[in-house]
This record gives C-alpha cells, structure tokens and sequence, in this order.
C-alpha cells in the first residue's frame, strides 16, 4: 500500500511489488558456498518480465539452449539448514493473468511456479 504497509493481495490493480520467495533444500552431501540462481519470470502476454534495477541476461543450459533470465540472486548457501530466498520486484504495472516463474541453477531448470493475478 501507499502508507508502507505490505498485505499479500491476487488483484492485479492493486499490487506496486511482486515478492518471491522460495525454498533451497538442504543437501549434505553438498557443500556450502556461494550460489547463483537465475530466474525467469514471464508475464501473462508470454514475454519475458524485465524489471527496474534487476539483472537480466542469457544462460546456456545442459541441453545446449539459451535462456533469458529476468534477475540473477546470488547467496550463501548453507547445506545443512537449506536457505529461504526472498526477491522483490518493484514499480511495474502487472496486468492481469498467469505468471510463470522458472528458476535455473547450473544450467538446469531447478524449479517452477505460477501465479494468477486477477
């Protein structure tokens, strides 16, 4: 809101920042270090999300394709407690619809989620 205040709303018309926020499981049989995610955010249209003060780029996969990215997190990742990844994207006009979110690590889609703004 205006005043500062933040409250988890799905209306298109009222939302001034996406925040997402994820999951990185703990592995012991990987070891702690700094990490680089990528993350890919396509709006409802089908076109890659390029936001304000964000990262954006191309990443080569395992498979031998290219892929855009919106942002790129880099963090400490600690392999015996996991890490919770919180990212906001701010002053965008988010029109209604599904969102896509595909995270990639490594050059391997790691994870995906979707969410539908109305």
């Amino acid at each position: 809101k205006n005043s500062g205040k933040e409250v988890e709303t799905n209306r298109a018309s009222r939302i001034n920042k996406v925040r997402v926020t994820f999951n990185v499981d703990a592995n012991n049989n990987s070891i702690s270090e700094g990490k680089e995610l990528f993350v890919a955010i396509y709006k409802p249209d089908g076109k890659l999300g390029r936001f304000d003060g964000a990262n954006a780029g191309q990443i080569p996969l395992r498979s031998g394709n290219v892929v855009d990215y919106s942002d790129r997190v880099r963090f400490n990742y600690d392999a015996k407690q996991g890490n919770k990844i919180v990212f906001d994207w701010k002053d965008y006009d988010f029109p209604k619809g599904e969102y896509k979110i595909d995270i990639y690590q490594n050059g391997f889609k790691i994870g995906q989620s979707k969410i539908n703004l109305k």
